[in-house]
Protein backbone atom coordinates (compact mmCIF):
# COMPACT_ATOMS: atom_id res chain seq x y z
CA UNK A 1 0.00 0.00 0.00
CA UNK A 2 3.09 2.18 0.45
CA UNK A 3 3.08 3.11 -3.39
CA UNK A 4 -0.66 3.72 -4.04
CA UNK A 5 -1.52 7.21 -4.95
CA UNK A 6 -4.52 7.60 -2.45
CA UNK A 7 -2.03 6.49 0.82
CA UNK A 8 -1.55 9.52 2.92
CA UNK A 9 2.18 11.01 2.71
CA UNK A 10 2.41 10.83 6.97
CA UNK A 11 1.56 7.01 6.23
CA UNK A 12 3.62 6.40 3.29
CA UNK A 13 6.76 8.25 5.40
CA UNK A 14 6.10 6.44 8.77
CA UNK A 15 5.70 3.01 6.75
CA UNK A 16 9.30 2.97 4.56
CA UNK A 17 11.11 4.37 7.55
CA UNK A 18 9.48 1.40 9.39
CA UNK A 19 10.77 -0.80 6.68
CA UNK A 20 13.92 1.07 6.70
CA UNK A 21 14.47 0.48 10.95
CA UNK A 22 13.82 -3.19 9.87
CA UNK A 23 16.84 -3.21 7.77
CA UNK A 24 19.09 -1.39 10.66
CA UNK A 25 18.05 -4.24 12.66
CA UNK A 26 19.02 -7.04 10.30
CA UNK A 27 22.62 -5.15 9.61
CA UNK A 28 21.29 -4.17 5.93
CA UNK A 29 22.80 -0.45 6.30
CA UNK A 30 22.77 0.25 2.62
CA UNK A 31 19.03 -0.37 2.78
CA UNK A 32 17.74 1.18 5.79
CA UNK A 33 19.41 4.03 4.04
CA UNK A 34 18.08 3.93 0.89
CA UNK A 35 14.54 3.24 2.27
CA UNK A 36 14.72 6.13 5.10
CA UNK A 37 15.71 8.40 2.16
CA UNK A 38 12.61 6.84 0.50
CA UNK A 39 10.61 7.97 3.59
CA UNK A 40 12.35 11.87 3.21
CA UNK A 41 11.59 12.00 -0.69
CA UNK A 42 7.88 12.44 0.15
CA UNK A 43 8.22 15.91 1.70
CA UNK A 44 10.10 18.35 0.45
CA UNK A 45 13.76 19.88 1.52
CA UNK A 46 14.39 21.45 3.17
CA UNK A 47 12.71 19.56 5.97
CA UNK A 48 10.14 21.78 8.27
CA UNK A 49 11.02 23.07 11.15
CA UNK A 50 8.07 22.72 13.33
CA UNK A 51 8.51 19.29 14.86
CA UNK A 52 7.65 16.61 12.51
CA UNK A 53 8.53 13.03 14.03
CA UNK A 54 7.80 11.24 11.20
CA UNK A 55 10.74 13.28 9.57
CA UNK A 56 12.84 12.81 12.26
CA UNK A 57 12.11 9.17 12.64
CA UNK A 58 13.53 8.51 8.81
CA UNK A 59 16.24 10.88 9.72
CA UNK A 60 17.60 8.86 12.69
CA UNK A 61 17.39 6.10 10.80
CA UNK A 62 20.02 7.27 8.05
CA UNK A 63 22.13 8.87 10.38
CA UNK A 64 22.29 5.29 12.35
CA UNK A 65 23.02 3.64 8.76
CA UNK A 66 25.64 6.43 8.02
CA UNK A 67 27.62 5.46 10.79
CA UNK A 68 27.60 1.95 10.45
CA UNK A 69 28.40 3.06 6.56
CA UNK A 70 31.41 5.35 8.07
CA UNK A 71 29.63 7.91 6.85
CA UNK A 72 30.37 10.02 9.64
CA UNK A 73 29.80 13.66 8.39
CA UNK A 74 26.38 12.70 7.16
CA UNK A 75 25.27 11.16 10.06
CA UNK A 76 26.40 14.25 12.03
CA UNK A 77 24.40 16.62 9.82
CA UNK A 78 21.10 13.58 9.58
CA UNK A 79 21.08 13.24 13.38
CA UNK A 80 21.46 17.41 14.02
CA UNK A 81 18.57 17.49 11.45
CA UNK A 82 16.55 15.17 13.21
CA UNK A 83 17.15 16.24 16.91
CA UNK A 84 15.43 19.77 15.98
CA UNK A 85 12.48 18.02 15.07
CA UNK A 86 12.24 16.71 18.50
CA UNK A 87 10.69 18.19 21.37
CA UNK A 88 13.49 20.26 23.72
CA UNK A 89 11.60 18.80 26.96
CA UNK A 90 12.14 15.64 25.76
CA UNK A 91 15.41 15.67 24.48
CA UNK A 92 17.09 17.21 27.69
CA UNK A 93 14.83 14.59 29.77
CA UNK A 94 16.41 12.35 31.54
CA UNK A 95 14.06 9.54 30.94
CA UNK A 96 11.34 10.29 28.37
CA UNK A 97 8.93 7.36 29.56
CA UNK A 98 8.01 9.19 31.88
CA UNK A 99 6.10 10.83 29.78
CA UNK A 100 2.39 10.68 29.01
CA UNK A 101 0.91 9.97 25.75
CA UNK A 102 -1.45 13.41 26.81
CA UNK A 103 1.57 15.57 26.85
CA UNK A 104 3.88 14.43 24.04
CA UNK A 105 2.66 11.73 20.75
CA UNK A 106 4.34 8.86 20.79
CA UNK A 107 5.28 9.22 17.70
CA UNK A 108 7.60 11.87 19.32
CA UNK A 109 8.46 9.80 22.06
CA UNK A 110 9.76 7.11 19.74
CA UNK A 111 11.75 9.58 17.73
CA UNK A 112 13.87 10.61 21.25
CA UNK A 113 14.43 6.82 22.17
CA UNK A 114 16.02 6.52 18.67
CA UNK A 115 17.91 9.91 18.71
CA UNK A 116 19.27 8.47 22.22
CA UNK A 117 20.14 5.09 20.46
CA UNK A 118 21.57 7.43 17.14
CA UNK A 119 24.06 8.95 19.54
CA UNK A 120 25.11 6.23 20.79
CA UNK A 121 25.56 4.17 17.83
CA UNK A 122 27.58 7.51 16.67
CA UNK A 123 29.70 7.88 19.62
CA UNK A 124 30.62 4.24 19.38
CA UNK A 125 31.81 4.72 15.83
CA UNK A 126 33.92 7.18 16.69
CA UNK A 127 35.76 5.10 19.48
CA UNK A 128 36.46 2.34 17.82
Amino acid sequence: PLDKENTPPTQKAIGYSTLALAALRNQDFISAKDLANQALRIYPSPYPTQRSPEIAFALLIRSMSEAHLNEREEALLSFNQASLLIPLELRQSKSPAAYSRATVSTQNLFSEILRREALTVIDSDVNE
